[in-house]
């Protein structure tokens, strides 16, 4: 998704169980929302450092609305900054789709020249190669480092039903129909029974006081 919608924080994994640290990355993100406008938070732990993101919640229902109408299910979306590879110091920038991106080892974001020439520090800037572009892409299809889709927005997993054939449904209706017989038929036998008991006893108490 586009780097300026979403830009990404890195920071140090705190001194806690990284479920934990995403967690409550997550909350504390969602809590600095409240009074504006709808936001989405997401975070991840990824090579022993805390990534956050923080996203319109009206851009994640278009961005999953544009697939739909194009017929795909994202398993994932991804800042498209996160294609950089975080660097020990300094900055590297590369283009993608004709997005400036940038990467410092605090934050991913879009690489617009103000911003990059404001944030760039003694260590240098370096511009990423294509083929390092590309290979990061694959690597970022294979494992994204951080994943949009979480929380309301998770994936759906498939349903009890969704894997089977329309003969294994019909089979399965058919069994159940005959189940519900078989149950409707026992609880009519129990209360013929019942009912044979109750008018077996009427009529002995009917006879002793009149034999006739």
């Amino acid at each position: 998704v586009p780097a300026a919608r979403a830009p990404v924080r890195d920071h140090p994994m705190p001194d806690m169980p990284p479920a934990q640290a995403i967690a409550a990355a997550r909350l504390a993100a969602e809590a600095q929302g409240i009074g504006s406008a709808r936001r989405h938070a997401a975070a991840a732990a990824a090579e022993g450092r805390l990534l956050c993101v923080t996203v319109d919640a009206d851009d994640m229902d278009r961005w999953l609305a544009e697939l739909a109408e194009a017929g795909l299910d994202a398993a994932a979306l991804v800042p498209a900054a996160l294609v950089l590879p975080r660097p020990d110091a300094g900055m590297v920038v590369a283009e993608l789709g004709d997005e400036p991106l940038a990467r410092t080892p605090a934050a991913a974001f879009a690489g617009e020249p103000a911003l990059t020439g404001l944030l760039a520090d003694g260590a240098g800037t370096v511009a990423l190669a294509a083929e390092t572009l590309d290979a990061r892409l694959l690597a970022i299809h294979r494992a994204p480092p951080v994943n949009l889709r979480q929380g309301v927005y998770a994936p759906r997993g498939p349903g009890f039903l969704s894997g089977m054939q329309g003969g294994q449904l019909a089979r399965m209706a058919a069994v159940v129909a005959l189940l519900v017989l078989v149950l409707m038929l026992v609880w009519i036998a129990k209360w013929e029974l019942a009912a044979s008991t109750r008018e077996r006893d009427a009529l002995a108490l009917a006879q002793r006081r009149f034999p006739a």
